[in-house]
């Protein structure tokens, strides 16, 4: 029904399974991609050097990369430090590129940090501009995050609106989130942002009138430059095939 009406259907699934998307021959449950976080957390890793929690199973070296650009995903059917050494992912080569999904940064990634940090507030302009390239010029759709496309300086802080006990629960459960799971576990408690605080979620909003700002009018033409370099290159490609 939804591909009749023209969907493009994308799964979020950290499993790595082929078996959720529709191959060259139609076998499959059916749908046309999915997120393929690997590429966001080898990235992550070789930019940052942070490989807390989940990015322990990643070490964003060249190689990795390289992989996850060939294949689509990293993990292919390897142990996975995050599932206790369990494998993680099924062969992937033959499917097309549509089927993968990349993004350098996204509303979970930016979400689970504590403080709300984008990567554009992580690592330097010109390596931001580096990552954004990587992901605007590879193969794979691209997934923006809301203001990326001009290194937005508001966070993206995990916010709430809940009463009550759940709301009060919310509160001291984000607290502790993140010394359990080793994810910022440098910070403080009090250095977490309440979720049900209005501020919260006033600091989370895109400040619109920085597309107004030099600094942040020439990253908007850079992702521009960028696309408009990917459809010529996708349109050679077609001729030539």
């Amino acid at each position: 029904m939804a591909h009749a009406r023209g969907a493009f259907l994308i799964a979020e699934d950290e499993r790595n399974t082929t078996e959720i998307l529709c191959d060259a021959k139609g076998a499959g449950a059916g749908l046309d991609a999915a997120w393929a976080d690997d590429f966001h957390h080898e990235v992550r890793v070789a930019l940052t050097g942070i490989r807390e929690g989940y990015f322990a199973g990643y070490r964003g070296t060249p190689e990795e990369l390289a992989r996850t650009l060939t294949s689509g995903w990293f993990y292919t059917g390897q142990p996975f430090a995050s599932w206790k050494g369990r494998a993680r992912g099924s062969p992937c080569g033959h499917l097309p590129t549509r089927s993968f999904v990349f993004c350098i940064e996204n509303h979970d990634q930016v979400g689970n940090r504590a403080q709300g940090e984008r990567l554009e507030h992580l690592v330097s302009r010109d390596v931001f501009l580096a990552a954004s390239a990587l992901l605007c010029l590879s193969p794979y759709p691209p997934m923006l995050f809301m203001g990326q496309e001009w290194a937005a300086g508001s966070p993206f802080q995990y916010f709430t609106e809940h009463g009550g006990d759940l709301g009060r629960a919310v509160s001291e459960g984000r607290k502790r989130e993140f010394a359990e799971v080793g994810m910022n576990a440098s910070l403080r408690p009090e250095d977490v942002p309440d979720p049900q605080a209005l501020e919260t979620f006033t600091r989370s909003k895109l400040d619109w009138s920085e597309l107004e700002k030099p600094e942040h009018a020439s990253v908007l033409a850079f992702y521009r430059c960028c696309f408009c370099a990917a459809r010529g290159t996708a349109r050679r490609w077609r001729r030539a095939s």
